[in-house]
């Protein structure tokens, strides 16, 4: 069979590869042995043509490689719910009425002994729309670690976001903030007309955090349990920094045209930039060092300089995760996905996240 290695789209994509190299290996482009350089600029996704005039004299191998892409078939689902299942006991009640019980028994330590019927009324109401929409395991599960971290003295923040307008998570110990008291709507939280999964932002001591991650994996197998991967990527002043280095300029060039780009959040692209009137647009077309640094640094933003693990996403599944994402493996002991977050969610494995210090997640 005919193949071909790809490592970037297309063919003048090349040098870009290049510079991104040296830039992980900390070394210049006119410095070929000091980096493990392509050899050649052929990495790229070639035509069917290409492919056959490549292997011209073996057909045979390119029918090959076809016949078995015809055989490969993928489908992704998204949208699913892989929630796993809360792990009762034998002879327990079923997750629902767990759940339910649950509830009743925190309204008596929330609310006392003889709780309004706009009490009773709204945790009706908020059970009814959990148990409509699949997620009673959800909130036992956010229960059982909230529970431990809090019974093993981890400090646990009151929550965030639109969980604190569920009574069902103010009675379960979840969040810290009474729905009733400050006029918090459930519906921003969850909505039968809008299926999606819930999400409880919650902080966790950052000294302690591990602790809680391994509780989960520990209860719900580990392989069933991986922290989620984030992604560094290069914005354009720092691809312009990099840039100009690897073309080996001075320090000082490439803060200069860096500082061209307006400083602001989000990080300004090199659309924004370059738009007429602006002092990038200007330098780049008087001066021919700006512009190769430019040039070199449009191709490289937006991709990706490094990976590292999420500070506050975690992913449990009702499978071993390995049949839903690839996985891989950091240092020692963390195992993390390959998809980011958003992705993480879209497959609709159970995520939770949780701030390792007072910021949001």
């Amino acid at each position: 069979m005919a193949t071909n290695d790809v490592h970037y789209l297309r063919h003048e994509d090349a040098r870009t590869q290049d510079a991104l190299v040296c830039i992980q290996t900390q070394c210049q482009l006119d410095e070929p042995k000091a980096a493990p350089r392509m050899s050649t600029d052929q990495f790229y996704l070639k035509t069917a043509a290409e492919m056959r005039e490549l292997f011209g004299d073996y057909p045979e191998a390119c029918d090959a490689t076809l016949e078995i892409a015809e055989r490969c078939h993928v489908e992704l689902e998204f949208g699913q719910l892989l929630l796993p299942s809360y792990p009762f006991p034998r002879a327990s009640p079923a997750r629902t009425s767990t759940c339910a019980r649950l509830c009743e028994a925190g309204v008596g330590r929330r609310y006392g002994a003889a709780p309004g019927p706009e009490v009773g009324e709204r945790l009706e109401f908020e059970l009814g729309v959990i148990k409509e929409m699949g997620f009673s395991a959800y909130f036992l599960i956010v229960w059982d670690f909230v529970k431990f971290a809090k019974d093993s003295g981890i400090a646990v923040g009151p929550g965030r976001g639109s969980a604190a307008g569920s009574i069902v998570s103010y009675v379960l110990g979840i969040t810290d903030l009474d729905p009733l008291k400050y006029d918090l709507l459930f519906e921003r939280f969850l909505n039968p007309g809008r299926k999606s999964m819930p999400d409880i932002d919650m902080d966790f001591s950052v000294e302690r955090r591990d602790e809680v991650i391994e509780y989960v994996a520990e209860k719900y197998g580990r392989d069933h349990v991986a922290q989620i991967i984030t992604f560094g990527t290069l914005a354009a002043r720092a691809a312009t920094r990099d840039a100009a280095r690897v073309l080996g300029l001075p320090y000082a060039v490439g803060d200069r045209i860096a500082k061209m780009i307006p400083e602001q959040a989000p990080p300004a692209t090199f659309d924004q930039a370059m738009a007429p009137g602006g002092e990038l647009l200007h330098a780049y077309n008087k001066d021919d060092q700006v512009r190769e640094v430019v040039d070199l640094a449009r191709s490289l933003e937006g991709l990706i300089r490094n990976d590292s693990i999420h500070a506050a996403g975690v992913v449990i599944s009702d499978k071993p995760l390995t049949e839903y994402v690839p996985l891989q493996q950091k240092g020692e002991a963390e195992v993390v996905t390959q998809f980011g977050m958003d992705d993480v969610a879209a497959s609709a494995c159970s995520r939770w996240t949780s701030s390792a210090c007072a910021t949001s997640t």
